[in-house]
């Protein structure tokens, strides 16, 4: 892989499905294969990518909340007790930080909304030292480092010619 024309790391999710409910993080979620909630097995993942070929680096089942505060069903499953809840988010934001403290390259960090609209990940990015060009929802506020989040008009306090609000 040669990263002289471009370097990317991606954060993606994979959803897996399944019919029953015993393997380990299976729950009804959001699974991209159906495009919809289902019954599925979601995991985290983290690639290196450039224009040539891309590469799996780091990937984590994510284990639903109503799995992770079930103690009888994690013991079941062989769940080990050092394993806790993380969000999808929080999941990528540990396997990119693991990949920079091991020597990774600098590039462009992807990401589709369901990453990039989270603040958490964003910031953890620029902390890395990385760029990024990800996917956000149309609702979220975004504003340049360094300039203060303007609220629309009719939140601002107005003073009329008297000087009242």
């Amino acid at each position: 892989m040669d990263p002289a024309e471009g370097l990317y790391w991606i954060i993606d999710d994979t959803g897996f499905p399944k019919k029953g409910k015993h393997s380990v993080g299976v729950a009804r979620q959001y699974c991209r294969q159906f495009g919809k909630q289902d019954n599925c097995q979601v995991a985290v993942s983290l690639s290196v990518a450039t224009k040539e070929a891309s590469l799996p680096v780091a990937y984590r089942l994510y284990l639903p909340q109503d799995w992770a505060n079930d103690p009888a069903r994690r013991q079941q499953a062989g769940v080990p007790d050092e394993i806790e809840f993380a969000t999808k988010p929080q999941i990528a934001i540990a396997q990119l930080r693991e990949a920079r403290q091991s020597g990774a390259p600098d590039g462009v960090v992807l990401a589709d909304a369901g990453y990039g609209n989270d603040t958490a990940v964003r910031d953890a990015v620029g902390e890395c030292g990385l760029r990024y060009a990800v996917g956000i929802q149309l609702s979220t506020r975004v504003w340049l480092p360094g300039h203060a989040l303007q609220l629309p008009i009719l939140f601002r306090r107005v003073r009329n010619r008297a000087g009242y609000l």
